[in-house]
């Protein structure tokens, strides 16, 4: 025989029992009782948010990690496959020379430069778009609703801002950018990573042709999307 599994219910997790609504109705527990029994499961509530937000969370950068990341590509691609004519596009960006900041600079200047570079792309953002940091030196931009003219003119921005943003900066910093749009690049997410993850490297073998870092802005060098 199976054993019968007694399940608590809502009630009785809160101090009450059903069973004496009909013949004890002194054993019901005060209102002021009920009260911090509900603002004690708030909290629980609460801590349970943050806990899981905190796993969605790159820990140096605030940003959102690969966990979200994978997450958030399979709900868009999902909500996009529905609409007519929808789009949606994501960027791999690599901060270039990170190793040569560590070695050269410390490895504190090299997590400040992370954290700049970080800002500096959330502040480029939509309220839609999120930013990812999905390892070391490598970000990812999900861009919803976003066509393959709309994804260059990101870039496009990203790139003119960071020259800007480079005068007078003590270190320098330089991006390589490639981008895919679902669903011309790609019909499920492997698709558009890899092929954003190969037009990152050809512009990143670009860049190295633009000559060793030194302490002015650099030129812009093309994307390859």
């Amino acid at each position: 025989m199976i054993p019968e599994i007694h399940t608590e219910s809502l009630e009785e997790s809160m101090g009450l029992n059903p069973k004496d609504n009909d013949t004890d109705h002194e054993s019901t527990p005060d209102v002021s009782s009920l009260l911090d029994r509900i603002a004690q499961m708030q909290r629980e509530l609460d801590e349970l948010r943050c806990f899981r937000d905190m796993a969605y969370r790159d820990p140096l950068t605030g940003l959102r990690n690969r966990r979200y990341l994978e997450l958030r590509v399979a709900e868009e691609l999902h909500r996009v496959k529905r609409k007519p004519n929808g789009h949606c596009s994501v960027v791999m960006i690599d901060l270039d020379d990170l190793k040569v900041i560590n070695d050269e600079l410390g490895h504190a200047e090299g997590d400040r430069s992370l954290k700049w570079i970080g800002n500096f792309l959330t502040a480029e953002l939509r309220q839609q778009d999120v930013c990812c940091r999905i390892g070391g030196d490598e970000f990812v931009l999900v861009l919803p609703d976003t066509d393959t003219l709309g994804r260059r003119l990101v870039v496009d921005r990203i790139w003119d801002n960071l020259r800007k943003a480079n005068v007078g900066r003590e270190v320098p910093l330089r991006l390589s950018m490639g981008g895919a749009t679902w669903p011309m690049d790609g019909q499920v997410a492997d698709e558009l990573f890899n092929k954003a993850d190969r037009a990152m490297y050809r512009s990143k073998r670009r860049n190295k042709g633009v000559g060793p870092r030194s302490r002015v802005a650099q030129p812009k060098v093309a994307s390859a999307d």
